[in-house]
């Protein structure tokens, strides 16, 4: 009450709960009390005997003389001065002793108690109605006597038929009691019984009974409006108690971190959440990440529709000026078969931004993969034999029979084609070993990214060294032919168009494995059709706009006039005679003649 603790529900113990004292204290520190009490009866004698002791004739009993001398040192009084006049104010006695007087429940017991123990020696001494014989104490056999206070059985106060348990306990009978606001007088509380508790052997039914009706909580609350019995509030979802190990009853709690929750009140420990997923605002439940994937509608998708369609309607563009002017010597001279699948594989490139758009599966994921890398090695091989036809015209290699002629025409076509289809092969067996699947992959802010990969990336490197061989060859023969003429053969293009096929590769590869997500999809997506738009732009748009705007320039007296020149201009004057300067002008345009 000093301290002022309101709010709390106390526990008492039989030893206080039915003290009187409690009934005058602050309601709303003690109010609501829940305790036991022993229940018995009421001696009303006893009552009347208690009032009639006094200071003296009840001098023998220490604390009667303790509890009346804290009661009168109070009113400057002191005991010995009463004791000397042998007497009691009326208005002490009154005020300040009621609660003393009070006979308690306790008073039954201890009259049984008494009577258990008369009873026992009685029987010890086998005593009878009218005599009983003297012995002293220290004779007195005590074994059977306390045989004999085990087996005592009489009427009691506490009960019909008071007796021992087999444990030589006694069998108590309690009353639950709760201390109310008196509605008599509202500063004041009383008990009010609730409830009871007693031994099993003393009844036939439940040894526990409440009325959780009757109950009124500290603070004149209802019986339904249980307070709670704990010192520390509970720890919601999403957090976690911890607790001093020397008190368990008491905690803190703690806030669930980073990607852990708890979904239950009172947890002892936040769990975190398994891959892939994070916890909501409030961690009490771990939901997927969000992923992200390239949408259909997405603008990025969107971007991507609009710049295969114009690459597909340039090259279909120029596959039909192509064939409008198959029979032209820039055509022939480009070798319209090569010419052909080189534009072919421009458009089997273009498949693959196509196949990242779409929703990613098994399927697709080694298609495009297998797709991606073929496509690309058959426009460096279309352009290797391109460039290796230049080569042969003007070099001193080119055979001179008719069948020889003949094989290499069906070789500089069939050739790529077949190394492409090796290459596919090589593709699907790798894949059947490793396969390419879709793959989630976690990233910053929650979220995943869906990307095609396998486990020893057996399909990619395949790819690659295709590419890379086939680059570094195109690189080599550009090089080669970079001062041929230009009119027929594009070799200045070709060389060109090789170096920056090798940039794109480079920037293609650095930056697709370091990406995931849209980002990569994006990148592969772009790289295809940067491959398609520099070898339009490179190989074949210098022949369209001859074709087109100089048509003058499309004729065999033109290359004979570049094969002339570049023929003489590569002599060595000075150590070749006069009449060879024609004969290597001939050799010259009847190769590339041969060719046409």
């Amino acid at each position: 009450e000093l301290k002022n603790l309101t709010g709390y529900v106390i526990i008492s113990t039989e030893a206080w709960s039915h003290s009187l004292k409690f009934t005058r204290f602050n309601p709303a520190v003690i109010g609501g009390l829940i305790g036991l009490s022993l229940k018995g009866r009421i001696d009303p004698q006893f009552d009347e005997y208690l009032r009639t002791r006094d200071l003296c004739n009840n001098l023998i009993n220490p604390w009667f003389l303790e509890m009346w001398r804290s009661k009168l040192i109070q009113h400057d009084v002191y005991i010995d001065q009463v004791i000397d006049r042998c007497s009691i104010s009326g208005i002490y006695h009154s005020n300040y002793t009621n609660d003393f007087y009070y006979q308690t429940s306790r008073v039954a017991y201890v009259k049984d108690a008494v009577k258990a123990l008369a009873v026992a020696v009685h029987n010890t001494l086998k005593c009878n109605s009218k005599y009983c014989p003297y012995i002293e104490l220290d004779k007195l056999d005590r074994t059977r006597l306390l045989s004999e206070l085990a087996n005592v059985t009489f009427r009691g106060e506490t009960s019909e038929h008071f007796r021992f348990t087999a444990l030589n306990n006694g069998r108590p009978q309690y009353t639950i009691v709760n201390l109310q606001p008196d509605l008599n007088d509202k500063s004041t509380l009383k008990y009010v019984e609730i409830g009871s508790w007693s031994d099993r052997s003393l009844t036939n039914g439940s040894s526990l009974m409440i009325d959780d009706t009757k109950i009124i909580w500290n603070g004149n609350r209802p019986w339904y409006d249980i307070p709670l019995s704990n010192c520390s509030k509970d720890c919601p979802a999403g957090t976690a108690r911890i607790i001093n190990s020397r008190d368990v009853c008491c905690w803190q709690c703690r806030d669930c971190t980073n990607l852990s929750i708890s979904n239950k009140t009172n947890a002892n420990t936040c769990y975190s959440c398994p891959i892939f997923y994070h916890p909501d605002t409030r961690h009490t439940a771990c939901i997927a990440n969000k992923r992200v994937v390239v949408r259909p509608t997405s603008l990025l998708a969107i971007s991507i529709y609009i710049v295969i369609t114009l690459i597909l309607v340039i090259i279909f563009i120029t596959w039909g000026i192509f064939i409008k002017y198959r029979q032209t010597a820039i055509v022939k001279a480009s070798n319209f078969a090569i010419s052909n699948l080189l534009l072919f594989s421009i458009t089997y490139c273009l498949i693959v931004p196509i196949l990242l758009v779409v929703p990613k599966s098994d399927m697709t994921c080694g298609v495009s993969a297998i797709i991606f890398a073929s496509s690309l090695t058959l426009i460096l091989l279309c352009i290797i034999s391109k460039t290796k036809t230049i080569v042969r015209i003007f070099s001193s290699e080119l055979g001179q029979s008719n069948s020889q002629k003949k094989r290499h025409e069906i070789l500089q076509t069939v050739l790529p084609i077949g190394i492409c289809i090796f290459e596919i092969c090589l593709c699907c067996i790798a894949l059947y070993f490793d396969p390419v699947k879709p793959n989630l992959v976690a990233v910053s802010n929650n979220k995943v990214h869906i990307v095609c990969s396998s486990k020893h990336k057996i399909v990619y490197l395949i790819s690659y060294v295709f590419l890379a061989i086939s680059n570094i060859t195109c690189i080599y023969l550009a090089f080669k032919t970079r001062k041929l003429p230009e009119n027929f053969n594009e070799a200045k293009f070709i060389c060109f168009t090789t170096l920056i096929l090798f940039c794109i590769m480079v920037t293609l590869t650095s930056t697709f494995f370091t990406t995931t997500g849209p980002l990569q999809d994006g990148i592969a997506a772009f790289g295809c059709a940067a491959f398609a738009i520099a070898v339009l732009l490179c190989i074949f748009s210098p022949k369209i706009y001859v074709m087109i705007f100089k048509p003058q320039l499309n004729c065999r007296e033109q290359v004979r006039l570049s094969i002339t020149n570049y023929a003489f201009a590569n002599c060595n004057l000075k150590n070749m005679p006069s009449h060879s300067f024609s004969h290597i002008s001939k050799e010259a345009i009847t190769r590339f003649e041969l060719t046409v």
